[in-house]
């Protein structure tokens, strides 16, 4: 897997309990942010307008991204009804074989030197 960098879609719901799920990784910028874009509308359909909840009564904010995330950066989107359905996606860039927190990391490395990176 190397150091070249991979994009996670997670969604996390918190609706009668709490699931995250990853719904996607991948290796091509474009790919994961149209799969992004596309799962906010996908969302809202299936979860809020399908579940009969007034357009008006949707929330949706979605933090778009004017290039490519580079590792450890982010964009989420925030769908919720104002009662009791809250769901949050996440797009992250990551490099494989190491935390995203850098100081998390360098932590790691400090109490385990042995380990294999």
């Amino acid at each position: 897997m190397g150091k070249r960098p991979y994009y996670i879609i997670n969604t996390c719901v918190d609706y009668d309990g709490y699931n995250t799920m990853i719904d996607y990784v991948g290796t091509n910028w474009k790919a994961a942010y149209n799969r992004y874009l596309a799962l906010v509308d996908i969302i809202k359909q299936r979860e809020f307008l399908d579940e009969n909840v007034p357009e008006d009564s949707i929330e949706v904010r979605v933090h778009r991204a004017d290039k490519p995330l580079a590792p450890n950066q982010s964009v989420w989107a925030y769908l919720n009804d104002q009662n009791d359905c809250y769901i949050s996606i996440q797009l992250i860039c990551v490099n494989t074989n190491e935390f995203t927190n850098p100081t998390t990391e360098r932590a790691f490395k400090m109490r385990y030197p042995d380990s294999k990176y």
